[in-house]
Order: structure tokens, then C-alpha cells, then sequence
């Protein structure tokens, strides 16, 4: 649908010269669109080509930012609980950064999830290959939605997901609660230093 969606907005884009199209619809939509193309390829999702016609590049050098300043983009009301696809891609954010270095007890499971993520990127349109600032955007928005005793989860159930690896709550308390000067995300919340 999102491609569909991009598709449309690239027809309008290569319209008739000088008809006055409100840019500001188009802009938000090709936003939308283009950030869920690339939280379903870090979900898993290969997501052949983008639309011909339209130079793409400048909406994704920005996409990371506007996601930050609409997290309600992604959904129309604050999660619940912190999905699947959140953890799974925190884990390859944390892995890529990483290069894959983790410790020789977790090398089968970082392994499997850095090559069936190369496998969707290969499988995936260029443009939105290497969007980890869009992923993280994604993650911390999502993590910024919930409330309290949900955001007090979501530190365990992150954690989880990167199968509690060395560095992972530092990691974590940096890039996606944005704690870079306490790096025990867990005394912030619970008060145990």
C-alpha cells in the first residue's frame, strides 16, 4: 500500500507543469509512506523498488527527523505494549552498530539476524538499503509514546530482545531512552544504582 501511495504522489510529482498541488499533503504522505517502507524492511519485509521518476533521496535524508517530530505518524494512538517489530529492530540497530561483535555464547543468534537482515536489503530498493537513523527514529518513537509504566517495560523487554548482551543496556540508556550521561537505565527507573 505504501508503495501504492508513492507511486500516486510520483504520477502528481510529473504532472502538468505549472498546476499549484498544495505541497505540504504530498509531503506528509510521501513521509509516511516512505518511513513505513523502511521499518518493513527492518522488520523483515523486502521491499523491491520504489516508484521511477521521482528523486526519493531528499525525503529520506530527511525522514529520520520528521519521524521524531510525528512519532503519532506511525500509529494513530500510543502503543500498548512494545511490539515485535520494535524489538527486532532495536536488536539489528544494536547488532549493526555493533559490527556483530558480541560475545561467542550470542554469535549464532547475531549472526542469523545481521544475514537475514543483508539478505531483505539485498532483496530491497537501494534508496532505502543502510537506513538505520530512520529505524531508530522509529524505535525511540515509539518508546517516547508510552507512558510510564509501559516505557519501565519496555527497558526489559528490549533488553530481552538483545538477549541482555554485554553493552546492551548501555546501548540501550544512549541511543533510544536517550540517557548517555547514566548509563544504567534501570537506576533511573528503579532507583537502584
Amino acid at each position: 500500500m505504501a508503495v501504492n501511495v508513492l507511486k500516486g504522489i510520483a504520477q502528481i510529482r510529473s504532472g502538468r507543469p505549472g498546476v499549484d498541488i498544495p505541497r505540504l499533503p504530498i509531503t506528509e504522505a510521501t513521509n509516511k509512506a516512505l518511513a513505513a517502507l523502511v521499518i518493513a524492511m527492518w522488520a523483515g519485509v523486502s521491499v523491491p523498488q520504489l516508484p521511477h521518476g521521482v528523486n526519493w533521496s531528499r525525503s529520506l535524508q530527511t525522514l529520520a527527523e520528521w519521524v521524531e517530530r510525528n512519532p503519532y505518524s506511525l500509529s494513530p494512538q500510543p502503543p500498548y505494549a512494545l511490539g515485535n517489530t520494535a524489538r527486532r529492530l532495536a536488536a539489528k540497530l544494536f547488532l549493526r552498530e555493533r559490527e556483530g561483535r558480541v560475545h561467542e555464547d550470542l554469535r549464532a543468534w547475531s549472526d542469523a539476524v545481521l544475514d537475514e537482515f543483508d539478505f531483505v536489503q539485498e532483496r530491497s530498493a537501494p534508496e532505502l538499503t543502510d537506513r538505520d537513523d530512520v529505524a531508530l527514529a522509529a524505535v525511540r518513537a515509539w518508546v517516547g509514546m508510552l507512558d510510564e509504566n509501559r516505557r519501565q517495560q519496555a527497558i526489559r523487554k528490549l533488553g530481552q530482545a538483545l538477549y541482555d548482551a554485554p553493552g546492551a543496556e548501555r546501548w540501550l540508556a544512549k541511543n533510544v531512552f536517550g540517557e548517555s550521561s547514566r548509563f544504567n537505565i534501570r537506576s533511573k527507573f528503579f532507583g537502584s544504582r
